[in-house]
């Protein structure tokens, strides 16, 4: 398998009335102390619609000799996302030090336990198709049924749990999904597939990689 690119992100979410600061959120003051530590290129313009955040785009983290580059910053009223061309672990880096400048700043720590999850996003090229996943004679059996001849290829494959089953306020979020397909416009005998995982990054390839074994 060789990886093409890598993009990560992860959320923080907790209880707004738990970490709000008792004397009001400064917003402009939250504001300047993110432009100053990550030197974001683009600011957030006026107040965000209902269920958006402030977005800081482009910055940058030292994070001692290395230089994390930072796509997407969304502070929400009840929590973070951080988006990072690179892995999870560089996106974990850039929140602990986002929630340590925000503490710093009056925000409180939760009395309830935050949902903390990932994505992971992948482009890779595999050695061989995918196809093999499914039974060949069901890809016959599909390619018979159509109004053209041609072959009935591997396109995508979504996984993710049950929502019922999961607990309380992780329920209805579901970070869960793990997914595989080609890649758009890319010719079928390349081989690449967009793939997205709620994990991290090296879990995500561990997947990938034991999915190319099997092929």
């Amino acid at each position: 398998m060789n990886i093409q690119t890598t993009e990560a992100q992860v959320w923080w979410i907790a209880i707004a009335d738990e970490i709000r600061p008792r004397e009001g959120v400064p917003l402009a003051r939250w504001a300047q102390a993110l432009q100053k530590k990550f030197k974001f290129v683009q600011l957030p313009t006026g107040l965000p619609q209902p269920g958006q955040g402030f977005d800081f785009r482009t910055g940058t983290l030292e994070a001692g000799e290395t230089l994390i580059n930072i796509s997407l910053l969304s502070v929400y009223s009840d929590g973070i996302s951080v988006q990072v061309p690179a892995n999870t672990r560089n996106a974990e880096t850039v929140l602990q030090e986002v929630l340590g400048l925000f503490f710093s700043l009056g925000m409180r720590e939760p009395t309830t336990p935050p949902l903390h999850y990932y994505a992971s996003t992948i482009v890779a090229d595999f050695e061989k198709s995918l196809n093999s996943l499914i039974p060949q004679s069901t890809l016959e059996h599909v390619a018979a049924a159509m109004p053209v001849q041609g072959n009935a290829e591997f396109n995508a494959l979504h996984i993710n749990f049950d929502q019922t089953t999961l607990p309380g306020r992780m329920a209805p979020i579901n970070p869960s999904h793990f997914r595989i397909e080609r890649r758009i416009s890319v010719p079928y005998d390349q081989n690449r597939y967009f793939c997205q995982a709620n994990t991290t990054t090296e879990k995500h390839i561990e997947l990938l990689e034991q999915i190319e074994r099997l092929v």
